[in-house]
């Protein structure tokens, strides 16, 4: 069995054997994953491309995370540089 985790939805499924896409694809409506949505496999960043070749293990657990909101961070961290260095 494998966990599947998207904010606060969590679900255990029988997709031992399937890839991480297929994971994805099966799970993109009932837990309304985005495309851009990043995905870990037991806590380690899958790159997108390499989800297709990615096969899931018994006692896997996959989370997807959201990409947004990491801009501000960044947009900010840049301001307060600015700042520091007198503009």
């Amino acid at each position: 069995m494998v966990e599947i985790r998207y904010r606060d939805h969590c679900k255990v499924a029988d997709l031992v054997g399937e890839t991480l896409a297929e994971a994805r694809e099966q799970l993109k409506e009932e837990f309304n994953i985005p495309d851009k949505a990043t995905a870990k496999l037991n806590g380690k960043r899958v790159k997108r491309i390499s989800e297709a070749q990615t096969c899931l293990n018994d006692d896997d657990i996959v989370s997807f995370i959201d990409a947004r909101g990491n801009g501000i961070f960044l947009i900010a961290a840049s301001l307060m540089a600015l700042a520091l260095c007198g503009g």
